[in-house]
């Protein structure tokens, strides 16, 4: 990587790919999480040679640290959920991540199709998760189509800090929002709130 490069390397979105073959929040997302646990990444950078990265993160005592890992897992459960995104690498993920939680997962990078799927069995779900810029269909599209069908079904919209701002309100005022780039934690944690908002009304988002 040249100078110029290394200095963008954690922004969100940056990223030295093709269109559609990196979506430039692997770095941006790590380097959340690592300054989260108060922590700091060294790049070092070889022309023709690669570049090594260095994460650091204090130390703590072994119970507290036990005591931290056993107090927060992150929640999981055992719902469906429809999962929207036109960038596979991104979707993979966000799959990935909800099965190693329990959850059953339909994942369409085609928000068309998507649709569709949902068309087809809308009782079968519990949850929709969506990216807000997508081709075909946008976020907003998906979620005028699904609301057309189930009013009562939560959703939640991903988007970037770009996008047009929704308000992150009950499932009867619009979608939860989850701004990008987001940590596991954080998306995790949304997903568990708002299927319970759905179940207990009287519980916030």
């Amino acid at each position: 990587m040249d100078a110029a490069t290394v200095k963008r390397i954690f922004d969100p979105y940056f990223t030295t790919k093709e269109v559609g073959k990196g979506t430039g929040l692997g770095l941006a997302i790590v380097s959340g999480m690592v300054k989260r646990h108060q922590g700091a990444i060294e790049v070092q950078r070889s022309a023709g040679k690669g570049s090594t990265f260095s994460i650091y993160i204090p130390a703590i005592e072994r119970k507290r640290q036990e005591a931290i890992e056993g107090s927060y897992p992150l929640p999981g459960g055992g719902e469906k959920i429809l999962l929207i995104d036109d960038e596979q690498s991104v979707l993979e993920l966000g799959a990935a991540v909800l099965e190693e939680l329990g959850y059953r997962v339909a994942a369409h990078t085609d928000s068309a199709l998507a649709c569709e799927a949902f068309t087809a069995n809308p009782r079968e779900f519990d949850l929709v998760v969506t990216d807000y810029t997508m081709p075909k269909l946008t976020g907003p599209d998906v979620i005028d189509a699904i609301r057309k069908i189930r009013n009562d079904l939560p959703i939640i919209l991903c988007t970037g800090g770009g996008e047009i701002a929704i308000d992150n309100g009950s499932i009867e005022h619009g979608p939860a929002v989850l701004p990008k780039p987001y940590t596991l934690r954080e998306f995790s944690d949304l997903v568990r709130r708002v299927i319970d908002s759905e179940k207990d009304p009287s519980r916030d988002i």
